[in-house]
């Protein structure tokens, strides 16, 4: 117990986990409320929405955030950080641009025309995301897991006051819109407040031939990482766009209902653990002898245990349960998440362990890795549309070739330590 107790790993998982678990927990809890106040067509809208910033998100960062736990000196650290939040206003200009431009074009080429009034709630909560993500890595650097936790509890009280609130307004139709981008821009000034003396002490401290070396020195992640993180963000929402453009709305608040729910796991207990897998394994690379094979597999264990226990009770009871919880008019969802089971092992065993990549550098490596999964995810729903299968049947299909994909990255990871 007293070797848990002074485990660094061990103690920031535990830090990250308790905020995030509790936060997970009230959402998820009212979900039962939300499948109940919105229609399968509005939660489709919803889902679509939040699927197109988290896949443009990426994008708007370039993904150096990521590498603002990395340096041994503290003022490349705060450098890189104001070089991120430089190129999150900068990105967010240039898509407000095109989507000022061209959206109404780009929104009927996807078959997405229920975004083309919302794209500004679109470039709100993708900035702000941004900048959320951004100071968590601040965090992840000083291992400051308190505030990053507290602010996940806080998120999801926004999100539930705000969706309820417009349910009583009688604004349901963009109502779960509205929640998620207050969501996402009121986490983002409460970090902002929580590390105002780092974001200052980063700010004040700006040396332009630094932050000039340093973006040669990491310019392997907008090149590869990037990209990659793109593709991985689509490879995992091209189900939601992919059933709004065949199966309709409707279908797509099924799909999007089973994906959040599956997702829950990956992101209560898989971005829980990888954070603080990446602040050790950081600490690994900089200052210890400790093998990064090691740790890895201490990890990967925790993350099989726990996916194969919740993948097999899923697989078992998702229709019935999907049925109950949150009411008749979502029993499809249930089909789906019985399927799904197998996509939430894959994740929740890949996307921590694939942090790993950050610390290695090996981002040409990561950037293959995920071209391929997307060429395959692409093969699977083209073969789909092509021979023009049912939803249930286009997702077993997609979800087959998507664990097995996942399953033989993982195992080339491995071998690459």
């Amino acid at each position: 117990m007293n070797v848990l107790k002074h485990d660094p790993l061990i103690s920031n998982i535990g830090v990250l986990a308790y905020g995030t678990v509790i936060a997970k927990v009230v959402l998820l809890a009212f979900y039962p409320v939300i499948t109940r106040i919105y229609s399968p067509e509005e939660f489709g809208i919803y889902s679509i929405f939040f699927s197109s910033i988290l896949i443009l998100y990426p994008i708007v960062t370039l993904y150096y955030q990521l590498t603002i736990p990395l340096p041994k000196k503290e003022i490349e650290s705060r450098n890189i950080f104001s070089l991120v939040v430089l190129i999150s206003l900068t990105g967010t200009i240039i898509l407000a641009l095109i989507f000022l431009l061209f959206s109404e074009s780009i929104f009927s080429l996807l078959n997405i025309s229920e975004l083309g009034d919302l794209w500004w709630f679109l470039l709100v909560g993708l900035f702000f995301l941004g900048v959320y993500e951004t100071i968590s890595n601040m965090a992840t650097r000083e291992k400051k897991f308190v505030a990053v936790s507290i602010s996940k509890i806080f998120q999801s009280v926004i999100f539930i006051l705000t969706a309820a609130a417009c349910w009583f307004l009688s604004y349901r139709g963009n109502g779960l819109v509205i929640a998620v981008t207050l969501q996402l821009t009121l986490s983002a000034i409460f970090m902002s407040i929580s590390f105002r003396k780092e974001i200052h002490a980063a700010l004040k401290n700006v040396e332009m031939m630094l932050i000039w070396s340093l973006l040669k020195k990491y310019r392997d992640y907008p090149v590869y990482r990037m990209p990659s993180e793109f593709m991985v963000k689509l490879l995992t929402y091209l189900p939601i766009f992919y059933y709004s453009y065949v199966f309709g709305s409707a279908q797509t608040g099924q799909i999007g209902l089973s994906l959040v729910i599956v997702a829950a796991p990956v992101s209560l207990l898989g971005q829980t653990i990888g954070k603080a897998y990446y602040a050790e394994i950081s600490e690994i690379e900089r200052h210890s002898s400790d093998s990064l094979k090691k740790v890895t597999e201490r990890v990967f264990r925790i993350l099989l245990f726990i996916g194969l226990a919740i993948g097999a009770a899923l697989a078992l009871f998702g229709p019935t349960a999907f049925k109950v919880i949150f009411g008749e008019e979502w029993t499809t969802a249930g089909d789906y998440a019985r399927v799904l089971s197998l996509f939430l092992i894959a994740n929740l065993c890949t996307t921590p362990i694939f942090s790993i990549f950050n610390v290695t550098n090996k981002q040409r490596l990561y950037f293959m890795l995920h071209l391929f999964s997307l060429l395959s995810a692409f093969v699977a729903l083209g073969f789909s549309y092509i021979s023009g299968c049912s939803p249930l049947n286009t997702l077993i299909i997609y979800v087959f070739i998507y664990t097995i994909v996942k399953a033989f990255s993982l195992i080339f990871v491995y071998k690459q330590l």
